[in-house]
């Protein structure tokens, strides 16, 4: 049975990047990719195997940190109000309406 070939897009949408991106992981080597049109007539269509796919997800699963544990409790304190701090007093009024211009 042959292997699964994925274009440059599809794997940009498997790995949520942009294909400009998986072009540069090509250049870079990064990734390999294989010429499906070797011939130079035309431009390059580039396919990612699946193995290739495969090991990259597997250097990205080996090198990413371990998560940390979440601290267990609230992560936002609660207000506590103060009832001695309060300001009893209602704010001032505010003016609700401009003055009418007068014109002379």
């Amino acid at each position: 049975m042959t292997e699964q070939l994925y274009p440059i897009a599809t794997v940009a949408k498997l790995l949520a990047v942009s294909r400009w991106t998986v072009k540069r992981w090509i250049d870079d080597g990064t990734i390999e990719a294989i010429d499906v049109n070797p011939s130079h007539s035309g431009r390059a269509a580039l396919r990612i195997r699946q193995s290739t796919l495969d090991e990259y997800l597997d250097r990205l699963a080996a090198n990413r940190p371990k998560r940390r544990k979440r601290l267990t409790g609230t992560a936002v304190k609660p207000i506590i109000r103060d009832e001695s701090r309060t300001n009893k007093s209602p704010p001032p009024k505010r003016r609700t309406q401009r003055p009418v211009r007068q014109y002379v």
